[in-house]
């Protein structure tokens, strides 16, 4: 079994989940009713595009 990273960001609304191959999204409809839907790509710019907005977020609250 390969061990990973994984980072959270306290605070911050909104779920997505990126790894090397893909990518979870999270997008909450309706609170109240619990409804939301799930994006799932394996796209490779989509999953890089994520890993670059986790990243500017990582530094913009943890890397002060």
């Amino acid at each position: 079994m390969k061990a990973g990273e994984l980072r959270h960001l306290k605070g911050l609304k909104g779920v997505f989940r990126v790894n090397e191959t893909e990518l979870h999204h999270n997008i909450i409809l309706d609170q109240q009713n619990h409804m939301a839907i799930m994006i799932c790509s394996k796209m490779n710019e989509t999953v890089s595009q994520y890993q670059k907005v986790f990243d500017i977020l990582w530094e913009e609250y943890v890397g002060r």
